[in-house]
């Protein structure tokens, strides 16, 4: 999946085979291992952090986003990110 390819209608869900681990406050960051590959292991901090707690393979994207606008004031560019975001972690195998 590249950028052009995000859809608001996508329903990501997490991957089969990860473990996470939330890491209490203050850092509030999320460790992420793909079973499948050893040599995986994934830091989610900030908005990636955020994010990753709303995916539940229930909500799309556009309803993850309006979730999240409506518990802060975010940037400009912020649409764009979690769209960033929705690809990296797509190539990574750790969303379907």
């Amino acid at each position: 999946m590249n950028l052009t390819e995000v859809n608001n209608q996508f329903i990501p869900r997490k991957g089969p085979g990860l473990i996470e681990r939330v890491n209490p406050a203050p850092h509030s960051t999320i460790s992420i291992m793909n079973l499948d590959n050893e040599e995986s292991l994934f830091i989610l901090d900030g908005l990636s952090s955020e994010v990753w707690k709303k995916i539940d393979g229930k909500k799309n994207l556009e309803k993850i986003k309006q979730e999240m606008l409506k518990e802060k004031k975010l940037p400009d560019r912020f649409s764009k990110d979690v769209d960033q975001l929705i690809c990296d972690l797509k190539k990574e195998k750790l969303i379907e």
